[in-house]
C-alpha cells in the first residue's frame, strides 16, 4: 500500500508523523462529508493502535510515540467517546490551525442538526480584508454569536461585519502600539539630549578648563572610570556609549561623580571651575 505525506509537515515533525496525519485527514475529511463523529466542534476518527498498525507501515509501538508526541506539540487531540466504558478506542482529530491548514481540513462547528462551517464565501471576505487568523476570527466569531444562526446567508452577512469589527480594532491596537512607540522615543530623545548637554559641558570642562586630553589618555585605552581633583573635591569620570536617536551611531556621554559623596548621585555639572 502506498502512502503520501505533506513535505512541509514531514520537515518539521518527520516523515512517520506526516505519514499518520495525512491517513488522519483523509478520515476527518471523509467523516465531514457523511455528516458524521462530530463531537465538541470536532470531526473525529476512531481506530485502535492494532488496526492503525495494520494500515500504516508502523508498528503499535510506533503509533504510541507518534501520538504522544503530536499530542504534547498540540497538534492532534486524544478522547474517547465509545458507548462503552470497557471500549477503550481512542478518538484522534487535528486541532492545530496550520497543519489543518496544510491538509485541507475545513474548520466545522456543530450545535444540533445544523452544520456552522468556514465555507468559501467566508474565507474569501476574510482574506479580501487581509484577516490572518481566519480559524480563530470564526471561532471567537461563533462563541460571541452563541451559535445562533437561521440561515447561510444571515451567518454570512453578521460574519462580515464581524470581520470589518475585527480590521477597525486591529487598525486601532495598532495606531495604539504606534503612539506607544513614538512616545517611547520622545522620551529616549529628551533624556539623551539633557545628557548630551551635561556631557558637552564636562568635555569642554576638561579640554580647555583641566586641560585633561581625555579621548587620548583615557577613553582610547578603555580605562573607565578616572578620576581627577577640582574645586569642590575629587570626581570620578566615567562614559558610555550611547545610541544617539538621530542618526545611526554610538556618542560618547561623560558623566561624573563626587567621590566624597556616600550615593551614586552624579553631581550637578554647574559644580564645576
Amino acid at each position: 500500500m502506498n502512502h503520501s505525506y505533506n513535505y512541509e509537515i514531514a520537515c518539521e515533525y518527520g516523515v512517520n508523523s506526516a505519514t499518520f496525519l495525512q491517513n488522519l485527514a483523509f478520515w476527518i475529511k471523509k467523516n465531514q462529508e457523511n455528516n458524521r463523529n462530530n463531537k465538541d466542534n470536532y470531526t473525529w476518527s476512531f481506530q485502535t493502535q492494532a488496526e492503525l498498525s495494520k494500515i500504516l507501515p508502523f508498528s503499535i509501538d510506533q503509533i504510541k510515540r507518534m501520538v504522544k508526541k503530536l499530542k504534547d506539540a498540540g497538534i492532534i487531540k486524544v478522547e474517547q467517546y465509545n458507548k462503552s466504558s470497557y471500549n477503550r478506542t481512542n478518538w484522534y482529530t487535528i486541532i492545530d490551525t496550520k497543519i489543518s491548514q496544510l491538509l485541507n481540513i475545513t474548520k466545522k462547528i456543530f450545535k444540533g442538526k445544523f452544520e456552522i462551517k468556514l465555507d468559501d464565501t467566508m474565507i474569501k471576505q476574510a482574506q479580501n480584508l487581509n484577516i490572518n487568523d481566519i480559524d480563530n476570527e470564526f471561532e471567537k466569531f461563533v462563541s460571541f454569536n452563541k451559535n445562533k444562526f437561521k440561515s447561510l446567508k444571515l451567518m454570512h452577512s453578521k460574519w462580515l461585519l464581524w470581520l470589518k469589527q475585527a480590521v477597525k480594532y486591529h487598525k486601532q491596537q495598532n495606531k495604539k502600539t504606534a503612539q506607544s512607540q513614538n512616545q517611547e522615543k520622545a522620551a529616549y530623545k529628551w533624556d539623551f539630549k539633557k545628557a548630551q548637554f551635561d556631557s558637552n559641558k564636562i568635555k569642554d570642562w576638561l579640554d580647555f578648563t583641566a586641560k585633561i586630553n581625555w579621548i587620548d589618555d583615557y577613553y582610547l585605552k578603555d580605562i573607565n572610570p578616572f578620576v581627577i581633583n577640582a574645586n569642590n573635591g575629587k570626581l570620578t569620570i566615567f562614559w558610555k556609549d550611547v545610541l544617539h536617536p538621530d542618526f545611526n551611531k554610538q556618542e560618547i556621554l561623560l558623566y561624573i561623580k563626587n567621590d566624597d559623596v556616600s550615593d551614586d548621585s552624579v553631581i550637578d555639572v554647574e559644580l564645576l571651575s
